[in-house]
């Protein structure tokens, strides 16, 4: 059981384990998808162009070859004429990545600190929920969600309904929005697969978010600056630190004395440096004792095990 205060933030990194895309790779085949050099996308390029949208997929494809920027949601920030053809994409690129073997096998899944995790979060199932821990996430995907309802369904041998009710008191925000709730989250929600009809593509293009069209005052970011100022410990995990998203969280708020640690995955001393450069202007100096800050050059399941994380 985790019973002090904890929040993950969590970045494309923490999903790499499970089969998608970090944001370059994600960039990479939202380009070579629209521009209709990969074949399981073809279904995507075919359903663009009898909606009359062929030009643009074709010059957002060369917009994003040309511009090299580093995610998809930087180059829509800049070019928001390709904002419909670019989230149909993104949304269809993560949906095609929905592959529960990815997630349940029989070895050992590299870099699963999901399951790491959840081997803390343990104690009797009506207490689950009890577990002091929220999520923060810029995700669009599901993982979560489906691990941590699968978990406790067969670590506890309890019908859908009972499961979903004690994980509802586990807050999950999804401050980018998602590409929709699964069935035990709502009943209408849409089941973990790859997607089926294109409706489905474009339902999910709908609940996802550039960064520019999250306002400070959504209601997702407030949620997420209420779990910030309430949490012990603050854990990025796969983050990529942009300045905007971390600013949004309003990091000021957190408590004295609070623990702020992340990985930078592949990163250089400088890079580090920066990092924690950036999170330490977002504190209110005459914090006293002052939140600890540092970010460590290590995978989201080597940080958790390894690095001087608690989760108790």
């Amino acid at each position: 059981m985790i019973a002090t205060p904890t929040v993950f933030v969590l970045g494309a990194g923490a999903s790499e384990p499970y089969g998608y895309p970090t944001g370059a790779e994600l960039r990479t085949e939202v380009l070579r998808g629209l521009g209709g050099q990969i074949e399981k996308y073809a279904p995507l390029c075919e359903w663009l162009d009898k909606e009359g949208l062929r030009e643009a997929r074709l010059r957002c494809a060369e917009a994003l070859v040309k511009c090299t920027p580093k995610s998809v949601d930087a180059f829509l920030e800049t070019r928001r004429e390709f904002e419909l053809v670019g989230k149909l994409a993104m949304a269809y690129v993560v949906m095609c990545r929905e592959d529960e073997g990815n997630l349940f096998s029989e070895e050992e899944i590299p870099g699963d600190w999901l399951r790491y995790l959840l081997s803390y979060m343990s104690g009797p199932f009506d207490s689950f929920g009890d577990n002091a821990v929220s999520f923060i996430t810029f995700n669009y995907d599901r993982v979560l969600e489906h691990v941590l309802f699968n978990t406790v369904k067969h670590r506890y041998g309890k019908p859908d309904v009972e499961c979903a009710t004690v994980l509802r008191k586990i807050p999950i925000v999804h401050v980018h929005g998602s590409l929709g709730p699964l069935p035990w989250q709502e009943s209408d929600g849409r089941p973990y697969h790859p997607p089926r009809q294109t409706q489905e593509v474009g339902a999910a293009a709908d609940r996802i978010k550039i960064v520019c069209e999250s306002a400070e005052e959504d209601l997702e970011f407030n949620e997420a600056r209420t779990l910030i100022r309430e949490a012990q410990r603050i854990y990025f995990l796969g983050f990529g630190y942009n300045r905007n998203n971390v600013e949004r969280l309003h990091l000021g708020e957190c408590k004295e004395g609070a623990w702020i640690y992340g990985t930078a995955n592949g990163s250089s001393d400088r890079e580090q440096e920066d990092v924690c450069a950036l999170l330490n202007t977002q504190i209110d100096p005459a914090k006293d004792p002052r939140p600890v800050v540092f970010v460590h050059d290590c995978d989201c399941y080597q940080f958790l095990r390894y690095k001087p994380v608690r989760l108790d």
